[in-house]
């Protein structure tokens, strides 16, 4: 549960710097009127649906799951489809308003996963302590000497 929150902090970042630099060309394509309302709203909303869809679908991984070592995947262990990633991002916003309840689920699912993991048959994997190449303790090659 600490790394998924954590993941998602560090990636709350990246999606506020995306969310201004929209607000900024929103605001520069009004000749500074103000921005604000459903549509503008519904414009962020979409943008935080295709960040996450596009890393959970083509990557596996947002940057803040690389970080904190954990993955999204489908129940084959296979990185999600197209579908797959917008049901559970969906998914994911519906429960969560209820004050958190699609995410607190797991502290009382037996599998401790969320509503939204088990509604759009995918899982968050812990990927071990070093999943990446760059991690291993491997031997350095000797230089060559001329």
């Amino acid at each position: 549960m600490r790394r998924r929150l954590a993941a998602f902090f560090y990636d709350s970042w990246m999606l506020v710097a995306i969310w201004i630099l929209t607000t900024m060309v929103i605001i520069a394509a009004r000749d500074g009127g103000e921005v604000g309302g459903l549509l503008y709203q519904l414009v962020l909303y979409v943008e935080w649906m295709v960040f996450y869809v596009y890393f959970w679908c083509f990557r596996g991984q947002t940057l803040g799951m690389q970080v904190w070592k954990i993955r999204c995947v489908d129940l084959n262990g296979r990185t999600l489809n197209i579908r797959q990633g917008i049901t559970r991002f969906v998914l994911a916003t519906l429960t969560l308003i209820p004050f958190g309840f699609g995410f607190f689920w797991m502290l009382f699912h037996k599998e401790h996963i969320t509503v939204y993991d088990d509604m759009s048959l995918s899982r968050i994997v812990y990927l071990g302590k070093n999943p990446y190449l760059s991690e291993q303790n491997t031997k350095p090659e000797p230089e060559a000497t001329s």
